[in-house]
């Protein structure tokens, strides 16, 4: 039997060893699926976070407060694709032969004050899609949000988990 053969049989029962390891902590744990990371609640700060929360809403009020929102979008896209140019434009500068300190500064300043805007921009959305909201409804996004807060804080503990 050939050297390369040896190693490849190693490799193969060293990651089969890996598979079954990670199946059968599965199975000894019977722990549920956890959601996706981008379906946990993070807060009132991105787009997929209200998307979340305006779960929590009856379907009038959720279709009223995703379509002012989205009334926005191309106005927060056009932030999005100028931060890429300018970021874009900030890895040419460092990868420069020559370095240029003062023109970096100046194109990190630039970075900064294209994300106020974003943050701008991203405001002016959620306060239009929140003008949509009744009080109840408001009420209910932010019983939602901390029951999510709370949920993700009992997930973070350390440690085993409880068993019945």
């Amino acid at each position: 039997m050939g050297r390369g053969v040896i190693i490849l049989l190693a490799a193969s029962l060293g990651l089969n060893f890996l598979v079954f390891g990670y199946l059968l902590n599965d199975w000894v744990d019977r722990a549920p699926p956890q959601p996706p990371a981008a379906a946990d609640f993070r807060g009132f700060d991105t787009p997929r976070a209200l998307v979340g929360v305006t779960n929590a809403l009856p379907p009038d009020s959720r279709r009223a407060f995703r379509a002012a929102f989205r009334q926005r979008l191309p106005d927060m896209r056009a932030h999005h694709r100028e931060m890429r140019g300018v970021r874009l434009e900030l890895r040419d500068l460092l990868e420069a032969d020559e370095w240029d300190g003062e023109a970096v500064a100046a194109k990190m300043a630039e970075i900064q004050t294209l994300r106020a805007r974003q943050h701008e921009a991203f405001d002016e959305a959620f306060l239009a899609a929140v003008n949509t909201l009744s009080a109840e409804d408001r009420r209910r996004m932010i019983e939602y949000a901390e029951e999510r807060r709370a949920a993700r804080r009992e997930q973070r503990k350390f440690g085993p988990p409880d068993r019945p």
